[in-house]
């Protein structure tokens, strides 16, 4: 499966959205999406990604992992932020989830950045994720491809089809428990 994390659209909109759609047609494997700054600061493509997933953010399990994939984008304003029915949302997703099966956050901002609402932001959703077994927090954003750690956390920003910096993309495979 694939999972974008953000800036699907320049500016939003159902036209380059459907457009985006179309670059996936013919790809026969699940693919999923996180809301990017582009996509929500002008029109916000939150009630497309609703209709296809239920609400702006989603888990799902695939592998005996769970997926979970976060909006930090915030809706029609530039700064990304974590709203508390997000949060509180995320709590009750991974309690049912359970506290050892292992579990990957896809979002589009990285945990590190200064640009959120507010420090807190970060630090309401780390406090959510360290009870749990995060293998990974997988981001968009930045226009680059890298790895690194965000305090406990493994951190896997994907790369970006614009711009002169490296692959579109990342993969991400556990094999006999291995990221």
């Amino acid at each position: 499966f694939v999972i974008d994390t953000g800036d699907v659209t320049e500016f939003g909109g159902r036209a380059a959205f459907k457009r985006y759609q179309g670059f996936w047609a013919k790809v026969k494997v699940p693919h999923y999406i996180a809301l990017g700054n582009h996509d929500c600061t002008w029109r916000s493509l939150a009630p497309e990604v609703t209709r296809l997933f239920g609400a702006p953010y989603y888990s799902f399990d695939r592998f005996g992992c769970h997926f979970v994939v976060l909006n930090s984008a915030g809706f029609q304003h530039p700064l990304p932020a974590f709203g508390p029915e997000q949060l509180r949302w995320l709590a009750r997703d991974l309690a049912k989830a359970g506290r050892d099966v292992p579990v990957f956050v896809a979002l589009h901002h990285p945990p590190g950045t200064a640009e959120f609402a507010s420090p807190h932001d970060v630090d309401r959703l780390l406090d959510v994720l360290r009870s749990h077994h995060i293998v990974a927090i997988l981001y968009g954003h930045g226009h680059t491809a890298s790895a690194g750690k965000h305090e406990e956390f493994d951190i896997v920003q994907g790369g970006s089809t614009y711009g002169p910096g490296p692959a579109g993309y990342q993969v991400c495979a556990v094999t006999d428990g291995v990221l």
